[in-house]
């Protein structure tokens, strides 16, 4: 999920978009993208802007690691026109992304990534006391995206387990692939007395290159006795490619 956001006081937050910016260059180059950022409401909004990192964990959960990982290009990235925006009421304005490709970059790591950071902030004026103290309202993150150019598009799963354990079915898998890959992963139960089948799950997945992820789905709760033929089919890529894994179970 790209945008992150929560609220601590009852004030309407910014919006911006895009949520993810791509970027295809090589090592050496230098390109500039924009971010556009809304103030609906009617009162001046301070936005702080940073970078982070950003990963999936084994669930496919965003996590935000203090150290970068060797997919992290939050070094590459300069944002203009610096680390505050002001946007007046009913108005927005344009943060640019600069990003510039070491030329040292691997051709065997096709793909980086990092996180722009837009944080609002509320300025609270406290009574006897200079100055202000600063709340957080609205966090969002801007997905940060870069693939070499000349890199064949090719994805690449690797199953590793489909397993059972009480009314849990789980599939486990790896992107081997050097660039991100994506897909859903379709459950299916087939009872093999009675020939009757059921899908019970059709989850989205997002992987970065080489992660390993765990994709987890209940069994109907009005499943009846029997001997049963689970399916746990993946699609995904570019091209809908298929990996698919069985497991037979008694319940």
């Amino acid at each position: 999920m790209s945008l992150l956001c929560f609220e601590v006081h009852a004030q309407q937050g910014f919006s911006c978009y895009p949520l993810k910016v791509y970027f295809e260059q090589g090592p050496g180059a230098i390109s500039r993208q924009k971010i556009t950022l809304i103030n609906p409401g009617e009162k001046e909004m301070q936005i702080a802007v940073s970078v982070g990192n950003w990963l999936y964990d084994s669930i496919g959960r965003n996590i935000f690691p203090d150290t970068a990982s060797s997919l992290s290009c939050q070094s590459w990235i300069k944002l203009l026109p610096g680390g505050y925006i002001a946007i007046p009421p009913a108005s927005q304005r344009e943060l640019t992304i600069e990003l510039t490709t070491p030329d040292t970059v691997s051709a065997s790591r096709p793909f980086h990534t990092a996180i722009v950071f837009l944080t609002q902030l509320i300025t609270k004026e406290k009574s006897g006391v200079p100055g202000a103290a600063i709340d957080i309202a609205v966090r969002a993150g801007i997905k940060i995206y870069n693939t070499a150019p000349s890199f064949p598009r090719k994805n690449e799963i690797e199953l590793l387990d489909f397993t059972r354990a009480d009314k849990t079915m789980e599939i486990s898998f790896r992107n081997k692939s050097p660039i991100c890959t994506d897909g859903k992963v379709k459950f299916e139960l087939l009872n093999m007395k009675t020939g009757q089948t059921q899908q019970i799950g059709y989850p989205d997945f997002y992987t970065l290159p080489g992660n390993f992820r765990r994709i987890s789905c209940l069994l109907p709760a009005t499943l009846s006795a029997g001997h049963y033929m689970a399916t746990a089919i993946i699609y995904y890529g570019l091209y809908n490619e298929v990996k698919l894994a069985e497991l037979e179970f008694d319940y």
